[in-house]
C-alpha cells in the first residue's frame, strides 16, 4: 500500500484538466491513464493500510503490553514522523515550486535557482503535513485505542462476551447477511460525510472528524481480526472470488466516481437531489469494493505467502522508507521529464520507475546504517533479495 503511493503521486502529476484544483502542477500533456489510477488506488489503498494497521496494532500489544506497545509506536512512527516531516516538507514545498516554474518554460537550471532562495528562506512556511498526515492519524488511532482497551476492563463481562460473539460471527461470515454486506454497511455510514467519493484527504494538521472516523472503523476491524485470529485464517478459504469480484466492483467504482468529478468540474450543483443520489450511490460501490479488495487481498495473501519470500521482504521493509521520501522525487521527476518527446503516459510510468528505484536502491544503501525504526529487519549488506555478500 506504501508503494502505491510513488504511483498515485506520479498520477497526480499528469491529471487531464482541472489545473491546479487537486494539485500544485501537472504536466501540460496529462495522461488519459492518470485520473483512473488515481482513483481506483484512491478507493482502497489507504482503507487497506489501515486494517493492516489495527491488526498489527493489536499484535503489538499482546506482546510488549501497554508500556511496550507505546515505546514501539514512539520510535517506529512518531520520531520517523516529526524528524521526517522537518527534513521533507522543505523538499516538497522546493519541488513543487521547481515544478511550477517550469511550467512558465523554465530551464531546469534556471527553475531551481529561481525558486531555491524563496523556499529556503522561509522553509516551514505555510506548514502541512503533506503526504505523513496518515502517521499523524495513526497515532491519533493508537491514542485512541489505548484509551478504548483500557476502558474496556470497566464493562461487565458479559456485555464484553457478547460484542466478541457478535464481532466473531460478523468476521467469520457465520450471520444471515453476507460479512462483505455487514461490513460495507458500516463503512458505507462513515463514508456519507465525505466532501467527495471515497475518503476526504486531510489538507492540515487539524484532523477532521469524519477522516479519523472512517479510517478509525478500518483499524478497528483489523484490531478484531487479530482478536478473533480463527476468521482471519478462513480468509484463506476460497479468496479468488471475493478478489476476483473486488477488482469487478474496482473498475465499477472507478468509473462512476469519474463520471461524478466530471459532473462537478463541469459546473453540476452537488447539491441538487440528482447529484445526491448519484453521490450515496458511489459511496455505497466504494464500501462494497473495498471489503471484496481487502478481504479477497488479504485470503490470497494468507494462500501465497505462508512462508518467508526475501524479495517480497525486501519490499516490505522498503516500503515504509520509500513512502517517506519518495513525494519530492516524484514531483521533481515529473518536472524534468516534461516536453520529453514521447506519449504523456511513458512518461508518467517512467516517473514511477526511475523513482521507485531510486528510493529502493537508497534504502538498500543505507539500510545497515539506518536504525530498525524505518529499515524494519535488517539481514544486513548484499542480503536485498535474499542474495548473500
Amino acid at each position: 500500500m506504501m508503494l502505491l503511493g510513488v504511483v498515485l503521486h506520479a498520477a497526480l502529476c499528469y491529471l487531464e484538466g482541472a489545473d491546479g484544483v487537486v494539485w500544485a502542477y501537472r504536466d501540460p500533456q496529462g495522461s488519459p491513464l492518470a485520473a483512473w489510477l488515481l482513483i481506483s488506488i484512491h478507493v482502497f489503498r489507504m482503507p487497506a493500510f489501515f486494517v493492516l494497521a489495527g491488526f498489527f496494532a493489536a499484535l503489538l500489544w499482546s506482546r510488549r503490553g501497554p508500556g511496550g506497545f507505546v515505546a514501539d509506536r514512539v520510535r517506529r512512527i512518531v520520531l520517523p514522523m516529526a524528524v521526517g516531516w522537518v527534513i521533507l516538507f522543505p523538499l516538497v514545498r522546493l519541488s513543487l515550486a521547481f515544478a511550477v516554474a517550469r511550467l512558465s518554460g523554465a530551464a531546469p537550471g534556471q527553475a531551481i535557482g529561481a525558486v531555491a532562495g524563496p523556499v529556503l528562506a522561509s522553509p516551514w512556511a505555510d506548514a502541512n503535513p503533506a503526504h505523513l498526515w496518515f502517521l499523524e492519524l495513526l497515532v491519533i488511532l493508537y491514542g485512541l485505542a489505548i484509551v478504548a482497551t483500557a476502558g474496556a476492563r470497566l464493562v461487565p463481562a458479559s456485555v464484553r462476551a457478547s460484542f466478541g460473539r457478535g464481532v466473531d460471527a460478523v468476521l467469520a461470515g457465520r450471520t444471515r447477511v453476507p460479512r462483505v454486506l455487514v461490513l460495507a454497511a458500516g463503512t458505507m455510514l462513515t463514508l456519507l460525510p465525505m466532501d467527495a467519493p471515497g475518503i476526504d484527504t486531510p489538507t492540515g494538521f487539524a484532523m477532521p472528524p469524519r477522516v479519523v472516523v472512517a479510517h478509525g472503523l478500518f483499524f478497528l476491524v483489523g484490531w478484531q481480526f487479530f482478536t478473533h485470529r480463527a476468521a482471519m485464517e478462513a480468509l484463506a478459504d476460497r479468496p479468488w472470488g471475493r478478489l476476483a469480484g473486488g477488482l469487478a466492483m474496482l473498475a465499477v467504482t472507478t468509473l462512476a466516481s469519474l463520471i461524478w468529478w466530471g459532473a462537478v468540474l463541469g459546473g453540476a450543483d452537488r447539491e441538487t437531489a440528482g447529484m445526491g443520489i448519484f453521490f450515496l450511490a458511489v459511496q455505497a460501490a466504494t464500501a462494497v469494493t473495498i471489503w471484496l479488495l481487502v478481504l479477497g487481498g488479504i485470503g490470497a495473501a494468507e494462500r501465497l505467502l505462508d512462508g518467508p519470500v526475501p524479495g517480497v521482504r525486501f519490499l516490505v521493509d522498503a516500503s515504509y522508507w520509500t513512502y517517506l521520501v519518495h513525494l519530492p522525487l516524484v514531483v521533481a521527476a515529473a518536472a524534468l521529464l516534461q516536453g520529453w518527446e514521447v506519449a504523456p503516459t511513458v512518461r508518467m510510468l517512467g516517473t514511477v520507475v526511475v523513482v521507485s528505484a531510486a528510493c529502493l536502491v537508497s534504502f538498500a544503501a543505507v539500510r545497515g546504517v539506518l536504525p530498525t525504526s524505518v529499515a524494519g529487519r535488517n539481514p544486513g549488506p548484499g542480503r536485498a533479495f535474499g542474495r548473500k555478500p
